[in-house]
């Protein structure tokens, strides 16, 4: 479906959102898939880190040491 034939006002679904990136550009759209994908596992790597940390940092300064 071309950008011309599509309602301004439709939903913006993953498959919208993926069909616009590989349109614009076709040659990395490989690489554009990837660095989202690195995005997403390194966002859940911090999220688990963050949250794995902080009781025990909290249990440290509760200690006093």
């Amino acid at each position: 479906m071309s950008h011309e034939q599509r309602d301004p006002g439709e939903a913006m679904t993953d498959q919208n959102v993926k069909t616009a990136v590989w349109r614009y550009s076709p040659r990395y759209s490989w690489l554009v898939e990837a660095f989202q994908d690195a995005l997403m596992v390194f966002s859940f790597g911090f999220w688990a880190l963050l949250l794995g940390l902080i009781p025990v940092m909290a249990f440290c300064m509760l200690r006093g040491g």
